[in-house]
């Protein structure tokens, strides 16, 4: 089993989807704003996703962070033109 982190831990599940939980660990159990109850780590553990440590970081690796991703997702985007281009452009043999 994945060891529990300590008090003060947040952790998500879904994350990066509209569904994503937050999850605080407070007093030795596990909180999130949108469940009424506290739950322990076992149930985090079992759920049918993978748990992602959030870690704070300072305000320059957060920009290079959404910098990057940014730029990531641009490249992609740009890719996928590309390929629409080319396949669009292309002249039949």
């Amino acid at each position: 089993m994945i060891q529990e982190p300590d008090d003060g831990a947040v952790i998500a599940l879904h994350w990066g989807y509209p569904s994503q939980e937050i999850w605080v660990r407070e007093a030795g159990s596990w909180s999130c704003a949108i469940h009424p109850s506290t739950v322990d780590w076992e149930y985090l553990v079992d759920q049918d996703d993978e748990l992602v440590l959030l870690i704070p970081a300072d305000q320059d690796r957060y920009d290079a962070g959404w910098r990057d991703g940014r730029f990531d997702l641009l490249r992609s985007l740009d890719r996928t033109l590309r390929q629409l281009s080319d396949a669009t452009h292309q002249h039949p043999k």
